[in-house]
C-alpha cells in the first residue's frame, strides 16, 4: 500500500493556520483576483459575517448545522468502526481547536468561497497526526510540472509551493472544493465557487436600504420640516451667513437624532414651520430591503421563514422549512466534506475506509426517517435484509 506523505511536524513546519472565521476580516481585494487565487474572500467574509445580519444569519446557520452532524467510519465490508486513529484525529483536529470549530470553519471557507483546505501534520510516511485549516485566500493554484497543478500557500510574506507526488499525483494538502464556475488551473483542478459570490449584489442592495433607514433615523426619522423665512417687516427674504450657520446648528444640537424626537422647537421672528412628509415612492426602501433579504437567503439555500424575514412563509410550517433546509443545503455540503476526507486523509489510515455523515442522529429528519420505516415495514414484497438495505443498514 503506498502511504500518501504528509508534511513534517518537526524542523521548520510550517505556521499553523489555526483561523476561526472571525480571523478572515480583511480589507477588500480586486475581485478579477478572486477566481485565480481565492483573494475575494477577505471581501466575502466582510460583507456576509461583519456587516450583514442576513448573511451572518445564514452562513452561520448552515456551518454550525454542518459540525453538528456526526461522522461515522466504516470498512470495507460495510462494518462501523468505532475505535480508529482516524476518528481520534477528527475528533480533535489539533491541540488548539476543537472539531466544532474546525468543521464550522471549514463549512463557511466552502460557503463563501466554495473550497476548503486543510493541510495535515504528520511524520513521513505516517498517518497525519494533525490538521491545519488554510484560508482560501492564501491557496493559489498555478501550473507545476508533468500537467499536476502547483498551489502556492501564503504564509505572511512567506510563500511555499507545494507540488503533488509525481508518482501517484497525490498532494500534501487536502482541496476540497464546490462546483461553480471558478477558474480552472493546470491539470482540470479548478477552483470551486460558493455561494457568497451570487448573494454579494442582494447584500449590497440590502445594506445600502439599510443606510438609508438609518439616514432617515438621524435626521428625525422623516424630513419633518421645512423652515420658511419671511419677514414682516419688509426686509430682504434671506437670512445672512451667520443667521443660516447658527440655526443649522441649533437643529442639529437640539433637534435630530431619535432621542430627541418630539421636542419643542423655538422659532424667531420671521421663521415658519411647514410640516413634509415622504412620498409613498420614497418608502419603497422598506420593500427592497425585505426583497434584498428573501435574495440573499435564497442565494445560500436557508428558507426565508428560518431566517426571520416578516410574511416569508414559504413553506407550510417550520417543519417543512426545517426539512428543506437539512435537505437541499446542509446534507449536501456534510456528505462534500465527508467524501472528500474519504479520498484525501484516510487512504493515509489503510485502505477500504470511508466516512459517512450519521443522518440518523439529525432531529430534523426524524419525522421523515420514520415515515420511511412505516412504509417499509407494510412492505410485503421486500425481504427484511432488502429493507435494511433500502434504509443504510447492513444486514443482520
Amino acid at each position: 500500500m503506498h502511504i500518501p506523505f504528509f508534511r513534517r511536524a518537526a524542523k521548520a513546519a510550517p505556521r499553523r493556520e489555526l483561523l476561526a472565521f472571525a480571523s478572515a476580516m480583511a480589507s477588500p481585494l480586486d475581485a478579477s483576483a478572486a477566481l485565480g487565487s481565492g483573494a475575494g474572500y477577505p471581501l466575502l467574509a466582510e460583507r456576509c459575517l461583519r456587516h450583514n445580519p442576513v448573511a451572518f444569519r445564514c452562513v452561520t446557520m448552515i456551518a454550525r448545522a454542518v459540525a453538528s452532524v456526526p461522522l461515522y467510519l466504516q470498512s470495507a465490508s460495510g462494518t462501523e468502526i468505532t475505535d480508529h486513529p482516524a476518528l481520534t484525529l477528527l475528533a480533535r483536529p489539533s491541540p488548539l481547536v476543537s472539531a466544532q470549530a474546525f468543521f464550522e470553519t471549514l463549512a463557511i471557507h466552502l460557503t463563501l468561497d466554495g473550497n476548503g483546505f486543510i493541510e495535515p501534520l504528520g511524520p513521513l510516511g505516517a498517518p497525519p497526526q494533525e490538521l491545519h485549516l488554510l484560508r482560501p485566500d492564501r491557496v493559489s493554484i498555478r501550473a507545476g510540472s508533468h500537467g499536476l497543478p502547483m498551489y502556492r500557500v501564503s504564509r505572511g510574506a512567506q510563500t511555499e509551493d507545494i507540488a503533488p507526488d509525481p508518482l501517484d499525483a497525490r498532494l500534501p494538502l487536502i482541496h476540497l472544493r464546490r462546483g461553480g464556475i471558478g477558474a480552472v488551473g493546470a491539470g482540470g483542478v479548478g477552483r470551486g465557487q460558493g455561494e457568497g459570490e451570487a448573494a454579494l449584489a442582494a447584500i449590497a442592495a440590502h445594506d445600502l436600504a439599510g443606510q438609508w433607514n438609518s439616514a432617515l433615523l438621524e435626521n428625525g426619522a422623516r424630513p419633518s420640516l421645512a423652515l420658511i423665512y419671511e419677514p414682516k417687516d419688509g426686509s430682504p427674504a434671506s437670512l445672512s451667513e451667520e443667521q443660516f450657520q447658527r440655526l443649522k446648528t441649533e437643529l442639529h444640537t437640539l433637534h435630530s437624532g431619535a432621542a430627541k424626537a418630539g421636542s419643542i422647537m423655538l422659532l424667531d421672528g420671521g421663521l415658519t414651520a411647514k410640516e413634509l412628509s415622504l412620498s409613498p415612492k420614497d418608502m419603497d426602501w422598506l420593500a427592497g430591503r425585505r426583497q434584498a433579504a428573501l435574495d440573499i437567503a435564497t442565494a445560500f439555500g436557508v428558507p426565508a421563514q428560518l431566517v426571520g424575514i416578516p410574511d416569508a412563509q414559504t413553506y407550510a410550517n417550520m417543519e417543512q422549512a426545517r426539512l428543506s433546509f437539512w435537505e437541499d443545503t446542509v446534507l449536501p455540503l456534510g456528505r462534500l466534506i465527508a467524501d472528500g476526507l474519504t479520498q484525501h486523509l484516510l487512504p493515509a489510515f489503510g485502505p477500504g475506509l470511508s466516512l459517512a455523515l450519521d443522518e440518523d442522529a439529525i432531529p430534523a429528519l426524524a419525522a421523515q426517517r420514520l415515515a420511511t420505516y412505516e412504509k417499509l415495514s407494510r412492505a410485503d414484497f421486500l425481504t427484511e435484509a432488502e429493507k435494511r438495505a433500502a434504509v443504510g443498514y447492513g444486514p443482520v
